[in-house]
């Protein structure tokens, strides 16, 4: 029987956990390497899902402030067009910071975006990386934005079902 890969959540879920604990102990958590994957889907939905509330631009003489926790999120792509090369390369651009600024369990991150020419509603991504924790194992994402309420979905791959792209 071999033996299964344990790792611990992510620092959130790690607080979040011991606020409900009612015990002076903290319990050791530990999850599946299926789980870390779901937990990294949840935490890049929220990030993904979280506008700035202030333009990176108007930040340029606060480098600190950029990469900090007050920048969290993305910018909102409503003026974006979906249709235009530059604007899809622009929004895989901000994805990818996003990712990279936000997501520290995640290296080497690359965003893809894949429009279905039957499809008007929706925009597919691929978001693949390198977990930390299994650094040699490559991990994707796919990821799905509705245009209309600007909310994005994102899912672990299951079983190398993510999209293969060209990079637009």
């Amino acid at each position: 029987m071999a033996k299964e890969e344990v790792f611990l959540p992510s620092l959130w879920h790690r607080l979040m956990a011991a606020g409900e604990s009612e015990s002076q102990h903290i319990p050791i958590i530990q999850q599946s390497f299926e789980q870390l994957k779901a937990s990294v889907a949840h935490d890049l939905e929220d990030l993904l899902n979280t506008r700035v509330a202030i333009p990176t631009d108007r930040l340029a003489f606060y480098p600190r402030c950029r990469k900090s926790i007050f920048n969290y999120g993305l910018i909102d792509f409503a003026a974006f067009c979906t249709t235009s090369a530059e604007d899809r390369k622009a929004i895989c651009r901000h994805v990818n910071t996003a990712i990279a600024r936000f997501e520290p369990r995640l290296t080497h991150v690359q965003v893809d975006i894949f429009i279905e020419q039957s499809s008007t509603n929706r925009i597919d991504f691929v978001i693949s990386g390198k977990l930390k924790a299994r650094p040699f194992d490559r991990i994707e994402f796919n990821a799905m934005l509705q245009p209309s309420s600007l909310r994005y979905s994102v899912k672990p791959d299951v079983r190398g079902t993510a999209k293969r792209l060209e990079r637009p």
